[in-house]
């Protein structure tokens, strides 16, 4: 069993927000995370309980990591087939839930959380060590268009995603009719964010090279983005 103290924030945030620091809380109690499909399960959770001192804690089960620590090709390869039979679910016709919970128009709001490092990346890229790790000219330039290019993003056809699926959130194991399972863990630790805060303050330099390589990496997926005359 596993328990998971989460500590109220002054500012919980718009619910829709990518990193609303109650999402986990209401996930659970919503019973949505009950009716996974595709093969895909998340942690039951066993109880919530508010405590006295405004913390809520989240009694989960603890998931068996039934194939050791190290998974074969193959598991893999089942995870991305529960995932993407999950995701067509949506993508095939069935209407997507309407929590508001729910995170919405995710890339842009994980992406307008940029604003310092570009605004460190303009006042440093010309250091050489800033041109070795970032291409500063096309990540000024993805950002000045990110609006347009997120629009367009934005108007495609939609579903419903995990949005962390890396193999630290994922877990193996069998459900009651020995049929194999994914088992996702929930999708934000907002201590994480916390934590991050807290550190020693950071030089401009130290910031660039090691906080905002995801902000990096995020602006380029719109570098992939190529809109045509006729898109609408």
């Amino acid at each position: 069993m596993i328990l998971k103290i989460l500590q109220p924030e002054a500012d919980a945030g718009e619910a829709s927000r990518w990193n609303y620091s109650l999402r986990e809380v209401q996930a659970y109690g919503s019973g949505f995370l009950e009716q996974l499909s595709g093969g895909l399960a998340a942690p039951r959770c066993l109880q919530i309980e508010p405590s006295a001192d405004g913390n809520t804690w989240l009694w989960l089960e603890d998931v068996d990591r039934e194939t050791g620590p190290a998974w074969p090709l193959a598991r893999y390869g089942l995870a991305a087939y529960h995932l993407g039979k999950f995701n067509g679910t949506y993508g095939a016709g069935d209407a997507l839930p309407t929590y508001p919970w729910l995170s919405q128009r995710w890339l842009r709001g994980w992406i307008d959380e940029a604003s310092p490092f570009v605004s460190s990346l303009r006042r440093h890229g010309t250091h050489p060590l800033v041109r070795q790790m970032y291409d500063v000219d096309h990540v000024l330039e993805l950002w000045k268009d990110r609006d347009r290019r997120l629009g367009y993003l934005e108007r495609l056809p939609q579903t419903l995603c995990h949005l962390d699926a890396y193999r630290s959130n994922l877990f193996a194991r069998q459900d009651a009719n020995g049929r194999e399972q994914t088992v996702l863990r929930l999708i934000l630790d907002p201590s994480h964010n916390q934590r991050i805060l807290q550190q020693e303050p950071e030089t401009p330099l130290e910031m660039l090279c090691r906080r905002w390589g995801a902000m990096n990496r995020h602006l380029k997926v719109l570098g992939q983005v190529t809109p045509t005359n006729n898109a609408g």
